[in-house]
């Protein structure tokens, strides 16, 4: 047992005798180098003479001088320090960053936000040179991380973050003033442009607690228009896809948004005055029940009854709503059509719905069907030729004989035949008689 400790000390001194030699080997070739470096290299001469015995190695920040400090270790040790090591290699990894960022143009910056909190930064970027797209979803001292873009992991990336400090995310994103080397590069140019919406796109629609910060317009907007600047907004344009856009200008005249998710090369601008944003994005939410006497129409948007009147402006008539209470409160209306809304409408809710309205017309004659909204049961009218005036009654035998007689012809008459029938019925002509009707 002796004989093998002896025999592996023996070992071990014969490995650093060699380790020994060869640094001192090591130390004389690299002082040799050196004296003839510093010949050559007059920042290496300096570096010798001035800094070498009196600066510190944390207190360098630059990759040439740090090789410096290896050149004079080797020569003096024969070897590196692991420390100077370790901050060449960072240094190394720093300065391929800033190579391959200086070939890469600036396409836009994404931002995931939670609350106030950032979550994560996504900076698109094009390398014209091999004319491909690279991302960076990090950064290091300020330095971007890029990479090939790749569609599938960019979705993936912003698909898994979730929320924590509120109960959604939202996505903010800039484009870049893009410049290229080759003015004549229009197509390519767009590609980018193209590429970049694409982006936006995806990401906005990756992640479903994006859509949750998108706000829907009412009344609050346009009381306080200056509290939602900056924010999205969902605006549902009739016969077309929502449009997502960003309200960029506020005040009591006008409001102006700005295309959220299609940006590049410039973002479609939209202005609104704000009678013209109420009429399409507020008023248009409003489910139409009835129309009423006085010219008026009764409505309902989110439970709350709405009132609406016709309001001449050129070039066409419009509808203006207000709510039921707010309407009521207001001095313009005469006292017979603030008592016709309290008793009628409200308390005897004695209207027709214009919800599965049937229109009948034949030889010139026009007449509606529709049902009370009370009794359920369906009243029919005729508009008369000399007003447009309309008076609605309740279907009796003889009136379900007069229009089969009058409106048979009628497109819409087979619709109308079945509600016919069920007033004829000995059930209905009961409730009719009970209901003085």
């Amino acid at each position: 047992m002796n004989a093998y400790i002896l025999k592996q000390n023996d070992m071990e001194q014969k490995k650093k005798g060699i380790r020994s030699s060869l640094r001192k080997a090591n130390s004389l070739i690299y002082t040799l180098k050196n004296h003839y470096d510093r010949t050559t290299d007059n920042e290496f001469r300096e570096f010798q003479i001035m800094e070498y015995d009196t600066a510190k190695l944390e207190e360098v920040s630059d990759l040439k001088r740090l090789t410096y400090f290896k050149k004079m270790q080797l020569a003096k040790k024969g070897k590196v320090d692991t420390h100077l090591k370790s901050l060449l290699a960072q240094h190394k990894q720093r300065q391929l960053l800033i190579d391959v960022d200086a070939k890469i143009t600036p396409v836009g910056l994404l931002k995931i936000i939670d609350g106030e909190v950032l979550r994560a930064e996504l900076q698109l970027g094009y390398e014209s040179e091999h004319q491909i797209f690279r991302i960076a979803y990090s950064n290091q001292e300020g330095i971007p991380k890029w990479k090939n873009l790749n569609r599938d992991e960019f979705v993936h990336f912003i698909a898994r973050i979730h929320p924590s400090a509120s109960d959604n995310l939202r996505l903010e994103h800039g484009l870049s003033a893009i410049e290229l080397n080759d003015p004549q590069k229009t197509e390519e140019l767009a590609q980018i442009h193209q590429t970049y919406n694409q982006c936006v796109s995806q990401a906005f629609h990756a992640n479903k607690y994006f859509k949750s910060s998108i706000l829907n317009p009412d009344e609050n907007l346009l009381e306080n228009p200056e509290l939602f600047l900056g924010k999205q907004f969902k605006l549902p344009i009739f016969g077309k896809q929502p449009t997502f856009a960003t309200l960029t200008e506020a005040n009591g005249h006008y409001l102006s948004f700005q295309s959220f998710l299609r940006t590049a090369p410039k973002p479609e601008t939209h202005y609104y005055t704000v009678g013209e944003f109420k009429r399409m994005f507020l008023d248009s939410q409003i489910e139409l029940i009835a129309l009423l006497k006085f010219d008026l129409r009764l409505g309902v948007k989110e439970g709350v009854l709405q009132i609406g009147r016709n309001v001449d402006q050129a070039p066409h008539r419009t509808i203006e709503w207000e709510s039921y209470d707010s309407i009521l409160k207001t001095s313009e209306l005469p006292i017979k059509v603030k008592f016709y809304l309290c008793k009628e409408v409200i308390m005897k809710k004695n209207f027709v719905m214009e919800k599965d309205a049937i229109l009948l017309e034949s030889n010139g004659k026009t007449a509606f069907l529709k049902k009370h909204y009370k009794t359920g049961k369906w009243h029919f009218a005729e508009i008369g030729k000399t007003s447009n005036e309309v008076h609605y009654r309740p279907i009796t035998r003889e009136v379900s004989i007069y229009i089969k007689h009058r409106y048979s012809e009628s497109e819409n008459f087979g619709n109308a035949h079945k509600h016919l029938h069920e007033c004829n019925s000995r059930k209905n002509k009961f409730q009719i008689n009970q209901n003085g009707q």
